[in-house]
């Protein structure tokens, strides 16, 4: 008997926000500067070291969020794909926000800042589509068709 796989694999969310955590690192260091350091885990990283580690982990934190709130949503089948395109960067925009106020209590940039968020995870996530079938984890690979039946 098959039976679908559900969500994507651990190595497929962390592949993702690491090039949404890329992508946000970059952007974020045009935006904000690259000049100074900011606390991160006890270390004092640079400015883009810290965005794309904040939005990657809130990417990763997305991923999951959306499987969680999207069968809450009353939905027709053919809004599911809309409501996730747009749930996915909102919630990814959310979570940095979140993220990065925890780092440094205040944000003087807030729409900025949500904005890179949701940015990001959209730039990342066309990314992540054209890398991750040349990984063998992304639609329309042979790994993917392999672990979507048991």
């Amino acid at each position: 008997m098959t039976q679908k796989n559900e969500g994507p694999s651990f190595m497929a969310t962390a592949g993702k926000a690491a090039i949404v955590g890329a992508v946000g690192g970059i952007a974020g260091s045009y935006l904000f500067g690259s000049e100074g350091t900011l606390p991160l885990m006890g270390m004092d990283v640079s400015i883009p070291v810290a965005l794309g580690t904040a939005i990657g982990s809130a990417s990763f934190i997305g991923e999951y969020a959306a499987g969680y709130v999207l069968p809450m949503l009353p939905q027709s089948a053919g809004a599911a794909k809309m409501e996730g395109m747009v749930l996915k960067p909102a919630l990814t925009a959310a979570a940095a926000y979140g993220t990065v106020t925890m780092l440094l209590g205040t944000v003087e940039q807030p729409v900025q800042l949500l904005m890179l968020g949701a940015g990001s995870e959209v730039a990342g996530s066309y990314g992540w589509g054209t890398v991750s079938p040349l990984l063998g984890w992304g639609k329309g690979s042979a790994a993917a068709e392999a672990s979507a039946t048991f």
